[in-house]
């Protein structure tokens, strides 16, 4: 299943420490818009005075082990998806959404409103919790090993689905191990 990141799902997927292990996820193949490598993606960290500070992250390993491959919208359909949407989502979110309407993919967001409006077009979409669902069951990973992958995610990309979201249970009963 091809699938079509945004940017705050490969910062999260960075974030647990466990990258590419989720990425080799059988049966996926992750694909990374332009727009979306080049914004500014970095996870929260600490230096050694316990200050907070911006760690950038490296997605050369991921690529050259061909984990993500990065793409462009093409000119034509998907360049004028990617327009159309740009004038709600931003550009990073909108270039992921054409990509994935275009060619057919899943549309990989924790972004509200660019998967509502991926679910209106009909595109199939995954967030985070999803994907981290889907990784702890596939490897039936230990308690101890999700909680450590969410926990991560929520101190390092500050991200915690809402308790409404349809894994906001699982999510919050297997980060508290």
């Amino acid at each position: 299943m091809p699938i079509s990141l945004d940017a705050c799902c490969i910062i999260n997927i960075c974030a647990t420490g466990d990258a590419p292990r989720i990425l080799k996820m059988a049966g996926m193949k992750f694909y990374l818009s332009a727009a979306c490598s080049k914004e500014s993606l970095c996870l929260h960290g600490r230096d050694d005075k316990a200050a907070r500070i911006r760690v950038p992250i490296d997605l050369s390993p991921l690529i050259q082990s061909r984990l993500i491959e990065l793409t462009d919208v093409t000119p034509g359909p998907e360049t004028a998806a990617f327009v159309d949407f740009a004038k709600q989502l931003d550009d990073g979110e909108a270039m992921a959404l054409a990509l994935a309407i275009c060619r057919g993919w899943t549309f990989a967001s924790d972004d509200r409103k660019a998967c509502r409006i991926a679910k209106e077009k009909g595109v199939p979409t995954i967030g985070t919790p999803g994907l981290l669902h889907t990784y702890s069951t596939s490897l039936n990973l230990s308690p101890p090993d999700i909680a450590r992958c969410l926990k991560n995610i929520e101190q390092r990309a500050t991200f915690r689905p809402k308790p409404t979201h349809p894994l906001g249970h699982w999510w919050r009963a297997n980060s508290n191990q």
